[in-house]
Formats: C-alpha cells, structure tokens, sequence
C-alpha cells in the first residue's frame, strides 16, 4: 500500500528503524556559556574527542539557561553530557536550570560537568554533589580528563 508521499508503508517503517537505531548510537552533548568563544572551543573540543574514539556525536549549543532548557526540553533530557558554565546570565542562572533538572531530569542533572573560574554560589553544590568541574581557563588535557567517563 501506498502511503501519502509516494512510499509503502514497510519503507517507512525501515527508515523508521533506521532512524531509531542511529539515535541510540549517536551522543548528544550541550555546551552551555554566554561567551561564543567558549562555546565553539568547547565544541571543538568534544567534536575531536568524541569522533577520537570513534563515536558519533552531534554537538548543540546554548547561550543562556533558557535557550539551554529548550534544547533539553526538546531532547526528552537525552544528552550524554552538558558542560554548563557556573554564571551564565539571563533569567535562568545555573543553579536555576540545575535545579530543574533535578527536579524534571534527574539522571540528566547527573551529566553535567561545571565550568567555571571562580563560582562561589556552586562550591557548596560541586562539594555535597561531586560534581566535575573544569576550571577555566583549561588545556585540552584538563578537558579530557573532566569529561573522560561520558566518552
């Protein structure tokens, strides 16, 4: 049978399937910072890392919390890894965002490593949680090592 753009049904249904199992392999990381420098470095970053071991990955980034929580929203808190800076800017703060995913993706808030220069409002945070967290400004070596276990 014939369905609305031309294609059987079972077409749709294999690329239905093949679509499913690329979603399962493929990782998606964040990068969340208000500095695009940062941002692009950081994508750099995990794109050389990332493809280095052989595994897909699709990169997206986020200038704020609110851009950030979209982007979450949008991926059902799928991403194997966020790199969110300590003092991002905007209506959402980092401790904000954090703290709503803790309360609507919890394994998502598991998965993110900070990045900061100095934040004092997250020490006690990193602290009781044990969190990552990668002080800026960082070496690639510094980099592999804070998001090793999500590779």
């Amino acid at each position: 049978m014939e369905g609305i753009e031309g294609t059987s049904n079972s077409d749709r249904e294999k690329r239905g399937a093949m679509m499913t199992s690329y979603l399962l392999i493929v990782s998606y990381l964040l990068s969340v910072d208000g500095e695009e420098i940062v941002r692009d470095t950081q994508k750099k970053y995990l794109d050389f890392l990332f493809k280095g071991v052989g595994k897909d990955c699709v990169i997206e980034v986020a200038k704020d919390g609110q851009q950030a929580l979209e982007k979450i929203y949008a991926r059902g808190g799928e991403y194997k890894l966020i790199l969110l800076d300590a003092k991002i800017s905007g209506v959402l703060s980092s401790l904000d965002l954090y703290n709503i995913l803790k309360r609507d993706y919890p394994s998502q808030s598991k998965r993110i490593v900070w990045v900061a220069g100095w934040a004092e409002e997250i020490e006690q945070l990193l602290q009781k949680e044990k969190f990552s967290c990668l002080r800026k400004p960082f070496q690639i070596s510094q980099f592999r090592k804070a998001v090793a276990s999500y590779l």
